[in-house]
């Protein structure tokens, strides 16, 4: 009994201190009619806004986080906006990287030293390399 008190209790103060109204009635999420996309965040572009090509330091930027790298080194290649290039994990993989873009859209072809290989991609659809 006294334990069950205490976490009521510490609960009471973490959600507190935490900001939380814990007096007002929980929400229910809404969904989103069938046929519609959710709205955007604050901040967020939309697709049929998103018309440009990335930059260089954008790309490499962009594949830090996605990827979780600590280091990437791109060059231009093949085109405007595409680049081939090499990736390093905290872990100590090392991966190749090949990045295509088209207006409003990017993707990453990748290979690790290990065996391993993905893709990542945003915004409007890159065809995938042969």
């Amino acid at each position: 009994m006294r334990r069950n008190i205490f976490l009521y209790g510490l609960m009471g103060v973490v959600l507190h201190g935490a900001g939380c109204d814990v007096s007002a009635p929980a929400t229910k999420a809404t969904k989103v009619p069938a046929g519609q996309a959710p709205a955007a965040p604050p901040g967020a572009i939309l697709a049929e806004d998103a018309t440009g090509i990335w930059n260089q330091p954008q790309v490499e930027q962009y594949l830090r986080e996605d990827l979780k790298l600590t280091q990437v080194s791109l060059t231009p290649s093949g085109g405007d906006g595409n680049y081939t290039g090499t990736g390093a994990t905290a872990e100590g993989r090392t991966l190749q990287l090949q990045v295509k873009q088209v207006p409003g859209g990017i993707a990453c072809d990748f290979q690790d030293d290990r065996g391993g290989s993905g893709r990542i991609a945003f915004g409007n659809l890159v065809e995938q390399n042969p």
